[in-house]
C-alpha cells in the first residue's frame, strides 16, 4: 500500500504512513504521483531544484496526486504501484552484477592470502632443510587462489598422492574454520548494506528473489571456477631423487551448496542490518521470520565467540576422550560448536567408524571427566542466552496481536531451525587418509546431524518463545507499528 499523500510504500496492514504519519485510506483506487515541472514552490514561491521532493523553505511537497493511475513517477525512478509479480518483472541483470563483484573481490582477497600462506610455508620448510644440512630450494605452491576461494566456503577437498618409492594415497579434507568464512562474510554483508541503501533511495520494496538470484549466480560462478583448479602439483622430495604428484579435486555439489547457503544468509544479514539501523523494519514485515532466524544465529555465534575467547581458552582441559586423535577441547574451539551445544544439540564424532556422541543431556559423565568444573558451569549457564533470545521473540509476537499466535511462533522456530540445520550440514570437520604410503588408515569426523539439529532447535526455540508469549503483557494494543497501553 502506498500513502495517498506522499507515496511512501507501507505494509498492507499498516494504519499510518511510516514517512509522514498520514492516515492510510484503504481504497481500491490507485494513486498516481508525478513530479511537478516547476522551479518555484507553489505554496511560498521559494526557488526549488528539479530533484527536490519537498520545499526547503516551507516543507510543501513538490508532488501532485491524482486518482485512477497505476504508476508512481519520481525525479529519479519509476516503479509500479502494484507489487511486482510474475516471471517477466524479475530483474536478472542487477543480481548478476552483485555476484560478479563479489566473486572478483573474493578472488583478489584469496590471491593476497594464498601468496602469503605459500611464502610462509616455503620459508618454514627451507629453514628446516637448512638445519638438516640440505640446500633449501623449495618453492611449492601449496594453495593457489582458487583453492583459498573455495575453501573459504568450507568446500570439501579430495587429494590424491602418488610417488614411485612412497606409494599411493588419498585424503579428504573438510574443516569448520570460522576464519575461512570471514572473507565472504565481510564481502556480502557490505553488498547487502549497499543493496538496502539502494532500495531505500529508490523506494523499492524488498524482494527475496533478488537476493536468491545473487546467491545463485555467485554459487554457479564458484562452481565454474572449481573446474579450473590446478589438477596436478609436482612436489620434490628433498631426501630422495623422487617426487610426489598431488592431484586435487573439489566436489561440485558441495561447492555449489555451501557457497549458495552461506552467501544468501550473509547477503540478507547485511540487508537486514541496514534496514534495521534506518528504522525501516516495516519493509521486512512479511519476511520477518527469515530475518529473525538469521539475526538469532548471528547473535548466537557472536556471543559464543566472545565466551570462548574469555572463558574457554583458559578453562578447557587437555584430557583425551579415550580416542587416539580427538581431544575434548577440539569440540569447543568453534563458536558454531559452542552455540549448538548450548542449544542442547548432540555433537557426533567418529574415529575409524566408531561413532561417539556428547551433549548436555547425553554422556554427561564423559563431560565431567574431561572438563573442569568451571567450564561445565559456564556451559549450563550459557543455555540461558538462547532461551532469553527466543523468550523475547515470543513476547514481540504476542504484543503484535495479529494472526494466529501459535502459528507465528512456529514460523519463527521453523525458520531458525532450518537455517542452523543448513549451517550444520556445512560446518563439519572431516579428515580421511588412505593408501599404501601410510601404515594405518585415518578416518575422523566431527559435527552435528542436520535432522537431529532441526528437531532439537525447533522444540527448544518454540517452547522458549511460547513461554515469552504467555508471560507478555496482554494490555498492549497495536497502533500501526507502535505498541501503546
Amino acid at each position: 500500500m502506498y500513502c495517498q499523500k506522499c507515496g511512501q510504500y507501507n505494509a498492507d496492514n499498516a494504519i499510518y504512513c511510516s514517512n509522514d504519519g498520514e492516515l492510510l485510506l484503504h481504497k481500491s483506487d490507485k494513486v498516481f504521483m508525478s513530479k511537478q515541472e516547476v522551479f518555484y514552490c507553489k505554496h511560498c514561491g521559494e526557488r526549488v531544484e528539479s530533484y527536490f521532493l519537498y520545499c526547503t523553505n516551507c516543507g510543501q511537497s513538490q508532488f501532485k496526486t491524482d486518482i485512477g493511475k497505476k504508476t508512481i513517477k519520481s525525479p529519479k525512478t519509476e516503479t509500479k504501484l502494484k507489487q511486482d509479480k510474475g516471471f517477466k518483472t524479475i530483474d536478472f541483470i542487477t543480481p548478476l552484477k552483485f555476484a560478479g563483484v563479489a566473486v572478483l573481490l573474493l578472488l583478489i582477497v584469496s590471491l593476497i592470502a594464498s601468496t602469503s600462506i605459500n611464502k610462509n610455508l616455503n620459508e618454514e620448510i627451507n629453514d628446516y632443510l637448512l638445519v638438516t644440512g640440505i640446500d633449501p630450494h623449495m618453492d611449492i605452491k601449496f594453495l593457489d587462489t582458487i583453492d583459498l576461494t573455495l575453501l573459504s566456503h568450507l568446500s570439501e577437498l579430495a587429494i590424491e598422492f602418488d610417488s614411485i618409492d612412497y606409494g599411493y594415497g588419498t585424503a579428504t579434507f573438510r574443516s569448520d574454520i570460522s576464519l575461512f568464512l570471514l572473507a565472504p562474510l565481510v564481502i556480502f554483508v557490505i553488498l547487502g548494506i549497499l543493496k538496502g541503501r539502494k532500495d531505500l533511495k529508490t523506494e523499492k520494496h524488498f524482494r527475496l528473489i533478488d537476493h536468491v538470484l545473487v546467491a545463485l549466480y555467485y554459487a554457479l560462478g564458484l562452481l565454474i571456477i572449481s573446474r579450473f583448479s590446478v589438477k596436478e602439483t609436482y612436489i620434490p622430495i628433498p631426501f630422495d631423487d623422487d617426487y610426489m604428484i598431488i592431484s586435487k579435486y573439489y566436489r561440485p555439489f558441495i561447492v555449489f551448496f555451501n557457497s549458495f547457503i552461506t552467501t544468501l544468509v550473509f547477503f540478507l544479514l547485511g540487508y537486514g542490518i541496514y534496514i534495521f539501523i534506518k528504522k525501516e523494519s516495516e519493509r521486512l514485515y512479511r519476511y520477518r521470520y527469515i530475518f529473525n532466524g538469521i539475526f538469532s544465529i548471528t547473535f548466537g555465534y557472536f556471543i559464543s565467540l566472545i565466551v570462548y575467547m574469555i572463558a574457554f581458552r583458559e578453562n578447557i582441559s587437555g584430557i583425551l576422550i579415550d580416542l587416539e586423535y580427538v581431544h575434548i577441547e577440539e569440540l569447543f574451539t568453534e563458536p558454531s560448536f559452542i552455540w549448538n551445544i548450548i542449544n542442547f544439540n548432540t555433537i557426533f564424532y567418529s574415529e575409524f567408524g566408531n561413532v561417539h556422541s556428547l551433549s548436555l543431556f547425553k554422556n554427561t559423565s564423559l563431560l565431567k571427566d574431561s572438563l573442569d568444573n568451571l567450564t561445565i558451569v559456564v556451559l549450563y549457564i550459557l543455555t540461558l542466552v538462547p532461551f532469553i533470545l527466543f523468550f523475547f521473540q515470543g513476547r514481540r509476537e504476542k504484543k503484535a496481536g495479529d494472526g494466529n499466535l501459535y502459528l507465528k511462533l512456529a514460523y519463527n522456530s521453523i525458520s531458525y531451525s532450518i537455517l542452523i540445520s543448513l549451517f550444520n550440514s556445512i560446518a563439519k570437520v572431516k579428515f580421511e587418509l588412505f593408501g599404501s604410503m601410510i601404515d594405518q588408515p585415518i578416518s575422523l569426523s566431527i559435527g552435528f546431524k542436520p535432522s537431529i539439529t532441526f528437531f532439537t532447535c525447533f522444540i527448544f526455540s518454540y517452547l522458549a518463545s511460547l513461554a515469552g508469549a504467555f508471560l507478555a503483557n496482554s494490555e498492549y494494543k497495536k497502533v500501526g507499528y507502535v505498541y501503546e497501553k
